[in-house]
């Protein structure tokens, strides 16, 4: 299967190529510009976005991200704020940014808290960490099958991510041996993604 992410990443223009190395740095700016606003640590508003990110858009994900963490910070009605994740999500971002009350910071904590394998590795990935955030997406793309993210085809088993990041990890390795370059695992990833999302018109 890692010869359709390859086939996936072939499609690449050096546009798109650009977009997806740059994607988890954008997506570290735009919550370090958060943190910035609000005070609060950038791990701990990372790992809001990533919590709020199941079934979020991108751009929906940060504006939720925000009005949550200046609702909390502000010390508002957090209740009253309203994301286009589920409840438990939500939750889960609330308690990661009740950890800044402790003063204690510890990045274990956070992904304790994120405890999910899909929303522990995004987070992982926009803070610069050696990972790869495996979803519906990437599976399709290692699939070579489009199926839509409402099918429970594009679930991902604990097997199925590990079998699935390793094969995204091994095509790193190949098209860095081939073309001299340093991708990560969350660059392929990112890069493939962009490509695949243009290739079948997904917004």
């Amino acid at each position: 299967m890692t010869n359709n992410i390859m086939k996936t990443f072939k499609l690449a223009t050096p546009e798109i190529i650009n977009d997806g190395v740059a994607w988890y740095s954008k997506a570290k700016k735009a919550c370090r510009l958060i943190a910035k606003d609000t005070g609060l640590r950038l791990e701990y508003v990372v790992g809001a976005v990533s919590a709020l990110s199941p079934n979020n858009k991108w751009n929906q994900n940060v504006i939720d991200a925000r009005k949550l963490c200046e609702v909390f910070v502000l010390g508002g009605d957090v209740d009253s704020v309203k994301v286009c994740t589920y409840g438990a999500m939500k939750r889960k971002a609330l308690i990661i940014l009740e950890l800044s009350k402790v003063g204690r910071f510890s990045n274990k904590n956070i992904k304790s808290i994120l405890s999910g394998q899909k929303i522990t590795a995004f987070y992982e990935c926009i803070m610069g960490e050696d990972s790869c955030c495996i979803d519906g997406h990437a599976k399709n793309i290692y699939t070579g099958v489009r199926y839509n993210l409402t099918d429970p085809k594009t679930n991902v088993t604990k097997g199925e991510f590990k079998v699935i990041r390793s094969a995204y990890i091994d095509t790193a390795k190949a098209v860095n041996k081939k073309l001299g370059t340093k991708y990560k695992a969350y660059h392929i990833q990112a890069i493939t993604w962009v490509a695949w999302r243009i290739a079948h018109g997904i917004a």
